[in-house]
């Protein structure tokens, strides 16, 4: 009580200061404030008297509203007492074992697998050794099967309901309920692709929590992305609960200035104050533990008015300020919560991307001469961009096979991420940049007609390192040590040297035009890095639609395949299967050369269109199969009318079968062959196409051993074990593109079997 009448005296203090209107409305805000504190306190207090009078059911309820209350999470993290706190987590903790055990036991009875298959992964910062017990804001959890994640938009139904039961003792009463309830208390369900994801893979995450400040991560921007949106969300989350209040004052017929009114108004601007309050706390925990040691572990500098805007916030986080109090002092500083957000994290992003050799963060020339010199000579560089353009123009060609698009796209790039970052003052022009321009520069130089083109775009980068050189007071010799062996004799080899001039030179550029990169009151502009990443996205895209279309060709000609009775269209289409293969091989072979010579084995986005091809490769290069004759050679007539009589009813018979039950079916077939090559079908086709093994999908001899491979058909099903899938169902479409009714039935015909 004596700290909130602290708090108070303050704020009377703050508000004496304004202006009257300004008073009027920092008043509400305040208002808001100190009834969302007095509210926080009150849930506190009760919690505590249940828990001294050991009433379960009591602690319960109340441990519940404390955590849907971000205000009083706060509150009793920094001045409850730590047996308090601990059985406040220790509620929390008996809800989520709860949900696990739940989630655990309904999991795997629909994927088919043990329970101990079913994993939970929970993000979470690592307390640090002497720190005090503290009860947790939210439960970030991903859920796997065999070690894969299961996509949060499937799982995470589920898991609300889960986690209702596990709270009230009672199934929820509709699937909206247990949603509203999992949204209050902050309950968030992840995967690697969710927007809170931290990183682009386990790895990426595993690093960035329990690796070292200065640790190599592979896509921080996604980690960057992740923190932003956890530091922008509740902001959301407070706009929604106003509107919504307004929006149920409207549909009550209410008068705005009713008690009725203003009770629904007032509470949703506590709860609205709450969510304020957890921006500035996220952001403030992200600077701490992420934003300022890697950055300075990587050799950057935090700019002091950052430093201090941080400062800013965890002050309104912890309370200390209210939400107009916070947005006065930013804007004092001349920046705003959004805007610091964006700084905050685009520092993260650019620390890691502008990684050192150890003074890659740090000033390294007097930038005045230089920016002078690079606007003086841009313009050089710009015109020489247009070459090809101009020449596309006059000649009537397309000369780029990413079409003329491609040479605005890099005329705007040169723009945009050389002379105008450049202009503004901003932090250096990184590696990433540079590849983009270089292959960017390369795809020019392959196609016809754009030979000179790519030379001259070179020859302008060239002249622009150069002059900013000079004008430093580098020379030559610093500029040939930094670009090395990029710089090659334009005269010998325009083509190789376009695209190797405009990496090498873009580098050096950055290099000299440090500006004291990220220095005070300068931040780095993300949104240029990511333009370079998204261009290197736009050159790898163009490979993985090509190899997307031979696999679609190849689909098609098998389809036509199962298909056909005409022994001649089969010897067409089988040359055709042929030519499609082949076509698939050439195209996964270039993209692989494209990947390891443009951007090496290690590059994020190599990886992440590696990743996103993977099933198109594994079929590329797999040995080359012919799709099975789909006839009744070497059956006699009575098969041959059997066949004709059962194949529908065997169809149907099918289309209500597990995998399991499909397995078991399939294994009574003529050969094991028969088997393996119509279960791998059945795979492939649930799994789309990928191969006999997909996200939901395991394969295993009977036993257990890893060995179990058919190099004909890719990992095979074998005997003992089939495959299985979330929500398992074998379609109509699967059926008859497996053709399984058939083959089916003319075994068990075979075999004199009739089911």
């Amino acid at each position: 009580m004596i700290r909130r009448a602290c708090v108070l005296a303050v704020v009377a203090c703050i508000l004496l200061a304004l202006p009257a209107p300004v008073r009027a409305q920092v008043e509400t805000n305040v208002e808001a404030w100190v009834g969302a504190i007095r509210e926080a306190d009150e849930t506190i207090q009760a919690f505590e008297a249940a828990a001294r009078r050991g009433d379960a059911v009591e602690m319960r309820r109340l441990a519940v509203q404390l955590r849907a209350d971000p205000v009083a999470v706060q509150r009793l993290n920094q001045f409850g007492d730590d047996r308090l706190i601990r059985e406040a987590a220790r509620q929390h903790d008996m809800i989520q074992s709860g949900t696990r055990d739940r989630l655990r036991e309904r999991l795997a009875r629909e994927y088919n697998v043990p329970e101990d298959a079913i994993e939970f992964f929970e993000a979470t910062n690592a307390p640090n050794p002497g720190d005090r017990p503290k009860l947790g804001q939210d439960w970030d959890v991903t859920v796997r099967v065999n070690g894969r994640d299961i996509p949060h938009a499937e799982v995470e139904g589920r898991v609300a309901d889960a986690y209702f039961e596990a709270t009230h003792g009672r199934p929820p009463a509709s699937p909206d309920e247990a949603r509203r309830f999992a949204r209050d208390l902050s309950v968030e369900v992840t995967d690697v692709k969710h927007v809170e994801a931290y990183g682009i893979d386990r790895r990426d995450t595993a690093t960035f929590f329990d690796g070292p400040p200065d640790a190599r991560l592979r896509d921080p921007e996604q980690i960057r992305m992740a923190m932003r949106h956890k530091s922008l969300e509740p902001a959301n989350r407070a706009r929604a609960i106003l509107d919504e209040a307004e929006d149920l004052v409207r549909a009550q017929g209410l008068a705005p200035n009713s008690t009725e009114a203003r009770a629904i108004l007032d509470q949703a601007r506590r709860a609205a104050v709450g969510q304020e309050l957890e921006q500035f706390r996220q952001f403030a925990k992200q600077y701490d533990k992420h934003i300022l040691p890697r950055v300075t572990a990587l050799g950057g500098q935090v700019p002091s008015n950052l430093d201090e805007a941080a400062r800013i916030l965890r002050m309104g986080g912890e309370s200390r300020l209210a939400p107009a109090e916070v947005r006065r002092r930013l804007a004092q500083l001349g920046t705003s919560v959004d805007d610091v957000i964006e700084r905050g994290t685009g520092l993260f992003e650019a620390a890691h991307k502008l990684r050192p050799p150890k003074s890659g963060l740090q000033t390294l020339a007097k930038a005045g001469g230089a920016v002078l010199a690079v606007i003086e000579i841009a313009g050089e560089g710009s015109r020489a961009a247009l070459t090809v353009r101009e020449r596309a123009a006059m000649q009537g060609e397309q000369v780029t096979w990413l079409g003329a698009g491609g040479v605005e796209m890099a005329e705007e790039m040169f723009n945009n991420m050389v002379v105008a970052p450049v202009k503004l003052g901003h932090a250096v022009l990184d590696g990433t940049i540079g590849e983009a321009s270089r292959i960017m520069g390369e795809e020019f130089a392959s196609a016809d007609g754009a030979l000179d083109g790519a030379a001259a775009f070179g020859r302008g980068m060239w002249r622009i390192t150069k002059g900013a050189a000079n004008a430093t007071g580098q020379g030559l010799g610093w500029v040939a040590t930094v670009t090395g062996n990029g710089i090659l004799d334009l005269t010998e080899d325009p083509v190789e040297a376009g695209g190797h001039l405009i990496d090498a030179t873009v580098r050096g550029l950055g290099e000299i035009t440090g500006i004291k990169a990220i220095a005070d009151n300068w931040y780095y502009d993300s949104e240029a890095d990511r333009r370079g990443y998204a261009l290197i996205r736009g050159v790898g895209g163009r490979y993985e639609t090509t190899i997307r279309d031979r696999v679609n060709d190849l689909k098609r000609i098998e389809n036509r395949l199962r298909e056909t009775r005409s022994d001649t269209e089969r010897r067409m289409l089988e040359q055709q299967y042929a030519e499609a293969r082949a076509a698939l091989g050439q195209a996964a072979d270039r993209w692989r050369q494209f990947r390891d010579k443009s951007l090496g084995r290690d590059h994020p986005v190599g990886q992440e269109l590696d990743q996103a091809m993977q099933p198109w490769l594994e079929l590329a290069d797999r040995a080359p199969t012919m799709v099975e004759r789909v006839t009744v050679e070497g059956v006699d007539d009575a098969c041959t009318k059997f066949l004709e009589t059962t194949v529908n009813e065997v169809e149907s018979l099918l289309g209500s079968m597990r995998p399991s039950e499909l397995a078991s079916l399939s294994r009574r077939l003529g050969t094991d062959e028969d088997h393996l090559s119509l279960m791998n079908c059945i795979c492939r086709a649930t799994s789309s196409g990928s191969s006999s093994v997909s996200k939901y999908y395991e394969t295993k001899s009977v036993d257990y051993s890893p060995s179990c491979e058919d190099t004909s058909n890719g990992p095979c099903v074998n005997a003992g074990w089939g495959c299985w899938r979330h929500s398992p169902q074998i379609t109509a479409e699967v059926i008859t593109s497996c053709n399984v009714a058939y083959k089916v039935s003319r075994a068990l015909c075979l075999r004199g079997t009739r089911r």
